[in-house]
């Protein structure tokens, strides 16, 4: 993975060298056009599967980096419109960030979508 980063207080994790049991789950923002590149990307790794809780968590980290308006742009997952997300909608929106959810089933329009495809296909799979 180009760039990863942890949540607060969580150890680093490394990813594995071959896959196998256990699995890990992945969060990731990218901002076409970033700094420097074409794109800047940051990411999570979890061990655990990813729990609204901890996705407001890990965008609530995010919002205080804004240094502008932001659109994060969502698909329709679970964790997505999780309570703990509502939550945090004004002090986000007061932040500036803006939350643009996807219309349902159109991974097509989620440029991130294509990269963990990617990542699953050629840089995951076994030689």
């Amino acid at each position: 993975m180009p760039y990863a980063w942890q949540l607060r207080g969580q150890p680093a994790v490394e990813m594995p060298a071959e896959r196998g049991a256990g699995g890990y789950s992945l969060l990731g923002f990218w901002q076409p056009g970033g700094p420097a590149t074409d794109a800047a990307f940051a990411g999570l790794v979890s061990e655990t599967a990813w729990t609204g809780e901890l996705f407001a968590q890990a965008v609530d980290e995010f919002s205080q980096t804004l240094t502008g308006p932001t659109v994060l742009v969502l698909d329709n997952a679970s964790i997505h419109r999780a309570a703990a997300v509502q939550q945090h909608l004004r002090t986000w929106r007061s932040r500036g960030l803006r939350l643009q959810f996807l219309p349902a089933y159109s991974p097509e329009l989620n440029r991130l979508e294509i990269l963990w495809r990617f990542l699953k296909h050629y840089w995951l799979t076994p030689a």
